[in-house]
């Protein structure tokens, strides 16, 4: 929340500049049909917190809309993926060590759903950043582990869309 009133106010004072990118569209497109899928929602109110968190895709947005230099955008990538293995590694010891009761691991997140659809965008990050040619042999191979970590998250969720959105996002990758 913070960071999104400091982004609008260096974006007002003209001290940041946003530019379009190719991930502009589709984000909207996914919004607007979130947006009116909110009209068959059986209960409102949990339609309304979880379409939500479908808004930390803007964080995936940033490193792309603005003129960052190339080690804050390193930083920002990799919090993000540093976030999706910890989420991926704590959804993983719930459903395999404390919720006996549950059949799909969610990690932090309330529904396996958004779980699963996030670690398919977080995936994607981490692979575009290994297929970019990191030269430093150590953040490689930190990647490769976390894009293994992610996969098995994803897994876990068991949520079909995510798995296709992956397969498809892959395809638009190679």
């Amino acid at each position: 929340g913070l960071s999104l009133i400091g982004l609008v106010f260096l974006l007002h004072k003209k001290a940041l500049f946003a530019k379009t990118s190719p991930l502009d569209r589709p984000f909207f497109c996914f919004a607007l049909a979130g947006i009116f899928s909110l009209a068959n929602a059986t209960n409102l109110f949990e339609g309304f917190r979880e379409l939500s968190k479908f808004l930390i895709l803007i964080v995936f947005c940033i490193p792309y809309w603005f003129d960052i230099d190339r080690p804050l955008q390193r930083k920002i990538l990799g919090t993000m993926i540093a976030f999706s293995v910890i989420s991926s590694v704590a959804g993983l010891i719930k459903l395999f060590f404390f919720d006996v009761k549950v059949d799909r691991a969610y990690g932090f997140f309330s529904i396996p759903i958004t779980f699963g659809e996030c670690h398919a965008l977080f995936m994607l990050v981490t692979l575009s950043w290994l297929s970019a040619g990191e030269e430093n042999r150590l953040t490689r191979f930190l990647l490769l582990i976390s894009f293994f970590l992610q996969g098995a998250g994803l897994l876990a969720s068991f949520t079909r869309g995510a798995w296709i959105g992956f397969g498809l996002g892959f395809c638009g990758l190679a």
